[in-house]
């Protein structure tokens, strides 16, 4: 059976969001905790707010983007 294209994106997007949260611990656990680190973690935290604002709440169960 054939995604559609939003089918192809939902799954994309859950990926990139559980790779972008695997990011966001490791620099959390890092015990660098200098400007630079900040700045990465709140620019990983804002990717995964506006990945999970463009799906509905019924896709991110689905699809388990969370």
């Amino acid at each position: 059976m054939r995604m559609t294209e939003r089918e192809l994106y939902l799954t994309r997007t859950a990926d990139e969001v559980r790779n972008l949260q695997k990011m966001y611990a490791r620099n959390a656990h890092a015990r660098d905790f200098s400007p630079q680190s900040e700045r990465v973690r709140f620019q990983v935290a804002e990717r995964i707010e506006t990945l999970l604002a463009s799906v509905t709440v019924e896709e991110q169960v689905e699809y388990e983007i969370w």
